[in-house]
């Protein structure tokens, strides 16, 4: 599947609309910013940063009946997702599991995004974590 097909949005994408930011893919160019400022961090504590709303969309005429998102790398179950169903109080997977969405299209389907800082990474001053990846699996098909 090529990056092309199907993105993942951030900074405030709307239900089935087209905005948001786009998330970028191989770079660090435009990644998911978390982070809560260091201090305000309590090295005893794993904090959870704010839930943040992303995006799926496919890129027209394409669409997918089901698409499973994954954090994947080192610091993978430092992430965790949920889908969206209202804006208030999202029913969270567990740390580092994949979230199943159902028919996505050209059009925004939400999700929530939520990371965690390690206690490890505090401890090295460590601000910026790039060693995960959202990995996205889907088939994709053609509108007709």
């Amino acid at each position: 599947m090529s990056q092309d097909f199907l993105k993942l949005y951030w900074m405030n994408p709307t239900a089935g609309e087209t905005d948001g930011t786009e998330i970028s893919q191989d770079t660090e160019a435009a990644p998911v910013e978390s982070g809560w400022p260091r201090q305000w961090l309590k090295p005893w504590i794993q904090q959870a940063s704010r839930p943040i709303l992303c995006a799926a969309r496919c890129r027209k005429p394409l669409f997918t009946e089901s698409a499973l998102i994954v954090p994947e790398g080192e610091s993978a179950d430092c992430w965790r997702l949920a889908p969206f169903v209202t804006a208030r109080d999202p029913v969270w997977l567990a740390w580092g599991q994949g979230l199943q969405l159902w028919t996505i299209g050209a059009k925004n389907r939400l999700f929530w995004l939520q990371a965690r800082a390690k206690v490890a990474d505090m401890d090295d001053g460590r601000r910026t974590d790039s060693r995960v990846n959202l990995r996205v699996r889907a088939k994709l098909y053609e509108v007709r």
